[in-house]
């Protein structure tokens, strides 16, 4: 069990407390009762006016401030609103005269750590406020240092390296130094923990931090990003980038010397588990001023480093080049994770409506993704990258609970009625938490959900497809094949898979006025549809004269750009006040 002791600043010195009092036989009797504290010694400060009292908050070697409400002209709250104006970290303690519910609450909406009443006041009562005051703020402050390290290596997290940046570049602004990023992304780490276990690669992690921490300046920040994404900070850059406090022992130090041993030091094998592991890394610099003066943009110009030096493989720390970097989006699992935490995905909505009549029967989410500068990167130029990497079921579950979500609203507001449309890649199917989510998701926000998977995704794996999409039907999650008409295996294994929606392929749809099988193959899927009582939309529709011979071939349902381009959330709800809604 804790003792009162520990509670207390060191027993080397006396708790020092500020007692902000205008009264003196008031301050004295205070200052008596702490005296008689056995257990602890006390060192009151008295200040007699708010002005005074507040100068003496600056002093950082006070431990608490005791308050009393009525102070002359003004009072105690308003004492406590401006020491809260000027951020003092101090706890606080209000005494008053009489007790008073309102004053008490007030004072407590302020933060006070305690309200005490002269009247009932001990000298027991006293102390133990001031020790619970001093205690709270320590475990206060340990939250918030807690809140900004990293769990597993005791590195700055992501929230500490976005303060220190925001800051960092504060200072830059008013001098003539610069400052650096170095990105560091571990080349294989999934290899690592697929064959030695996560408690290896974790074990890999602590050793390659305590290296970082070793190869940098000591007020240099090293943190982890997340996974094995690692960031450094460097300040005080002199113009041709050499660190400036070895400019006077004439060593040419630049920062891409810092990121070469950096590398160096990533490199040396560690020992994990009595076995020898060899890892590399891709490290990406950039600079302030000379390649952003802004947080987010100077984290991409790393990152678009960082990929370029993975791509090379010649030069593994590789300073941003506008000439080499900017020509193409960077694309990498880091990148995307970092996507995702700066909110640079958002979801597009394509309408699925009724050919005939224009009404609005559902909708397909889809993931879009704008770069900083604006640059878009397409789907399929970062989805294939997802599934490779493991990330595909964190962005896809994002989607998913985004769509879900836009869905039950527009619902509510009578805009959409139909299924939402969610899109699951083959590399989730085995993912362990795909139904759990997908359920909790239908739980929370009931209505519609319709689950897509292609027709090539689900004939890789019959049997693990089967088993899932039985599970989620049974759940109540409809299941649509997408791409219908090119896997070429699944025919014979339609009557074993569950399925509500079959949607044809905008390939069939592109062919449908050539001559050759296209309308055929559309006439076969439509009539299957209607043998195995399945939802039919058409996809890829382009023309009008497409749309009126999936008419004529019994298609009912059908979504492509020449019907509507998908379209953001808040444009999706105007063009819906323009059709029917069902």
């Amino acid at each position: 069990m804790m003792t009162d002791d520990i509670l207390l600043p060191p027993v080397d010195r006396a708790v020092r407390v500020l007692l902000v009092e205008d009264d003196a036989g008031d301050a004295y009797l205070t200052q008596r009762q702490l005296e008689s504290v056995r257990t602890a010694r006390y060192e009151i400060v008295w200040a007699k006016t708010v002005e005074e009292g507040l100068d003496r908050l600056a002093d950082a070697s006070l431990d608490a401030c005791i308050v009393d409400y009525c102070l002359g002209a003004s009072n105690g709250l308003e004492f406590i609103r401006l020491a809260r104006a000027k951020r003092v970290s101090v706890p606080l303690i209000m005494l008053t005269g009489s007790a008073s519910q309102d004053i008490d609450f007030e004072a407590m909406q302020l933060g006070v750590a305690d309200y005490l009443c002269k009247t009932d006041m001990s000298a027991a009562l006293l102390e133990r406020s001031i020790r619970y005051a001093i205690e709270r703020k320590r475990s206060e402050q340990a939250l918030v240092v807690e809140a900004r390290r990293d769990p597993l290596t005791g590195l700055h997290n992501r929230i500490s390296l976005n303060e220190r940046l925001e800051l960092a570049l504060q200072r830059q602004s008013r001098s003539d130094k610069g400052l650096a990023l170095i990105l560091i992304d571990l080349d294989g780490f999934k290899a690592i923990n697929d064959t030695l276990g996560h408690q290896a690669g974790d074990e890999l992690l602590v050793i390659l931090a305590d290296r970082l921490k070793q190869t940098v300046r000591p007020y240099d920040l090293v943190a982890r990003l997340g996974g094995d994404e690692f960031v450094i900070l460097v300040e005080d850059l002199d113009a041709d980038d050499t660190i400036h406090e070895h400019r006077a022992c004439g060593d040419t130090n630049a920062i891409q010397g810092l990121a070469n041993r950096v590398f160096a030091a990533i490199c040396e094998p560690a020992c994990v588990d009595g076995m020898p592991i060899n890892v590399s890394a891709s490290l990406g610099i950039a600079r302030c001023p000379a390649d952003s003066t802004t947080a987010e943009q100077l984290l991409h110009r790393a990152d678009e480093a960082m990929y370029q030096a993975k791509r090379s493989k010649r030069r593994p720390a590789t300073v941003y080049d506008p000439t080499i970097c900017g020509d193409q989006p960077c694309i990498s699992p880091c990148s995307v994770r970092r996507a995702m935490l700066a909110d640079r995905f958002h979801v597009a909505y394509q309408p699925q409506v009724d050919l005939i009549s224009g009404e609005i029967r559902g909708a397909e989410a889809l993931i879009r993704w704008t770069l900083v500068d604006g640059r878009s990167v397409a789907p399929g130029d970062f989805i294939p990258m997802c599934e490779q990497s493991g990330l595909i079921y964190d962005v896809g579950h994002w989607v998913r609970r985004t769509a879900v979500a836009q869905s039950a609203a527009w619902r509510a507001q009578a805009v959409m009625a139909g299924p939402i449309s969610v899109n699951v890649s083959a590399a989730e199917l085995s993912h362990p938490d795909l139904l759990p989510s997908l359920e909790a998701l239908l739980e929370q926000y009931p209505g519609p959900i319709e689950v897509e998977l292609t027709e090539s995704a689900i004939v890789a794996d019959l049997s693990q497809a089967r088993s899932v999409l039985r599970r989620l039907q049974k759940s109540g999650i409809r299941i649509a094949i997408d791409d219908f008409g090119t896997g070429y295996s699944a025919l014979e294994h339609l009557r074993e898979l569950p399925c509500d929606t079959l949607k044809i392929d905008r390939s069939f749809v592109a062919a449908i006025d050539a001559p050759g099988a296209g309308t055929a193959i559309i006439e076969a899927i439509v009539a299957l549809a209607r043998g195995i009582g399945a939802r039919l939309i058409a996809e890829g529709i382009e023309t009008e004269d497409q749309r009126q011979r999936l008419v004529d071939l019994g298609v009912e349902i059908g979504q492509g750009f020449g019907l509507c381009r998908p379209l953001p959330a808040e444009t999706f709800e105007r063009w819906g006040e323009g059709h029917s809604r069902i």
